[in-house]
């Protein structure tokens, strides 16, 4: 009989450890879970963010037709007839601009053609290297304006 009473003791113990045990095991996996659930959010939040800032700068485009130019420092071109663009100039134009580092030396190399361009290409323009009129409007506001003496 005591030995009975004894067995049933130790099952019940063993089984006791066991609920503990497994009660330990779900909490860890619930705050595993949890961990994960908040990554997700922050993620979520952050594509949220992502977003909004993409669905501003698409509603801009669709203001601006795609053509807003990306350098808009000094975009006080002449409209109409312009005067065709010398060598220099354009050098100079992208140099103020920040694409061109080489020498303003009126020549129309691999350089000043990569830099026309990448120009072309930050302003929505076709990116042909060749500087024609659409390219000149833009471009021409990048010139320093002479001094009247």
């Amino acid at each position: 009989m005591w030995l009975k009473v004894f067995l049933s003791v130790i099952l019940l113990l063993n089984l006791s450890g066991c609920a503990a045990h497994k009660s330990s095991v779900i909490n860890a996996k619930e705050e595993q879970m949890q961990a994960k659930i908040d990554e997700l959010e922050n993620d979520l939040r952050l594509k949220d963010e992502d977003m909004s800032e993409l669905e501003k700068e698409l509603e801009k485009a669709k203001r601006t037709g795609g053509k807003e130019p990306r350098y808009s420092k000094n975009l006080n071109a002449p409209r109409g007839d312009m005067p065709s663009a010398s060598p220099r100039q354009i050098q100079a134009a992208l140099r103020n601009v920040g694409l061109y580092d080489g020498p303003i030396d009126g020549k129309i190399g691999k350089r000043t053609k990569k830099a026309i361009r990448e120009f072309q290409n930050a302003n929505g323009l076709t990116a042909d290297g060749v500087v024609g009129k659409k390219t000149w409007l833009v471009l021409s506001g990048y010139l320093e304006p002479k001094v009247m003496r």
